[in-house]
């Protein structure tokens, strides 16, 4: 693979948006990539461009949902994830070769998209468009959002998962640490797309709710609205919001709970002295699950998870999304009657 200091020229990229970013004022020189391309279109390093097409490939793409596959030969469920190869997705987004696209992905910064979270960018990993993934949900999605005339339909859907947790773990005749391990992902990602629903409700009924997370958002508040994008499109804000939250992962837990914290005034841990290293440790033996095969990054130890842990794990996943539910019902409540919430009235 060609190294940071080599050039890529406009040619080689047909993303007419990103190219713009890429090229404006470069002047024209070598290209190492196409030596076809000769010297007569204008160059930017590899590295650099990198760091632009970073920037632009976030805002669009995110890491592919996990879907449900069908059975093993052992009636075992298994997950597949959404989406297309990372290279692939580089290639449509950027217009570009594959060795073009694997030089881009080699040099982009190589972090999460927030502090503490894995690299965003995984060859072995799926990857699909925002919209296209909130798209999908939204058709899935059925009319929960009417809070006033029936119980919340995330809550509700979170506790079937939880019941049906516990339901399977009372059904073992022996231990079985894979299903224990899928039962246990699964718990987690219930818990997050609980705390994504109940963070959209609420926000989707109180706007200064909403312009309270904007404010306090830097990656909503820090970006510049043309006027042409809002006569494209008048909700571009919602549309914004919207693509934010998409991008987000659930699971990072402290981030979520300063969002809660700074829209609607209450935490989403119920004892904060104990439960943030209580719930790290979930999420990361989660991540150990779903990306490593269950081991441990740093020792490479496997996590096996029997009936007891996953019982205990299953229970504080409980807990913390009760205290959730409990809190977003009282803001609803303070909403309609006009009357602020007290949290001492919660707790």
């Amino acid at each position: 693979m060609l190294g940071a200091d080599s050039f890529v020229c406009s040619a080689c990229i047909q993303n007419k948006a990103v190219s713009e970013d890429l090229f404006h004022g470069r002047s024209a020189g070598r290209c190492d990539f196409d030596t076809a391309h000769g010297t007569r279109y204008p160059v930017i390093l590899i590295d650099e461009a990198a760091q632009i097409f970073d920037e632009a490939f976030r805002s669009e793409y995110c890491l592919g949902g996990q879907e449900f596959a069908g059975l093993d030969s052992r009636d075992k469920p298994f997950m597949t994830q959404r989406g297309e190869p990372l290279v692939i997705c580089v290639q449509d987004f950027m217009e570009c070769d594959d060795q073009v696209a694997n030089a881009l992905i080699e040099h982009a910064p190589d972090d999460g998209v927030y502090d503490g979270e894995p690299p965003f960018y995984d060859q072995c990993s799926n990857y699909e468009m925002i919209v296209d993934a909130y798209e999908r949900e939204q058709a899935e999605a059925e009319d929960w959002l009417d809070w006033t005339h029936r119980e919340p339909h995330p809550f509700f859907s979170f506790g079937l998962d939880v019941r049906d947790t516990r339901e399977r773990i009372q059904a073992m005749e022996i231990e079985d640490p894979f299903l224990c391990r899928l039962l246990f992902i699964h718990q987690v990602g219930a818990l997050e797309k609980f705390l994504h629903e109940t963070f959209r409700t609420l926000i989707d009924i109180d706007e200064a709710a909403k312009h309270r997370f904007v404010s306090s958002t830097d990656k909503l508040n820090g970006k510049s609205i043309r006027l042409a994008e809002v006569m494209t499109d008048p909700d571009i804000v919602e549309t914004r919001i919207n693509a934010h939250l998409h991008s987000m992962s659930f699971h990072h837990l402290p981030l979520v709970d300063r969002m809660f914290t700074n829209a609607f005034g209450f935490s989403i841990f119920p004892d904060a002295d104990g439960d943030i290293e209580r719930f790290k440790r979930i999420i990361d033996m989660r991540h150990d699950c779903v990306h490593r095969n269950g081991h441990n990054k740093a020792t490479g130890e496997l996590h096996v998870i029997f009936r007891k842990q996953l019982s205990d794990h299953t229970a504080d996943i409980e807990r913390l999304g009760t205290h959730v539910h409990e809190c977003a019902r009282a803001h609803q409540g303070s909403i309609e009657s006009g009357t602020p919430l007290d949290l001492a009235d919660v707790f």
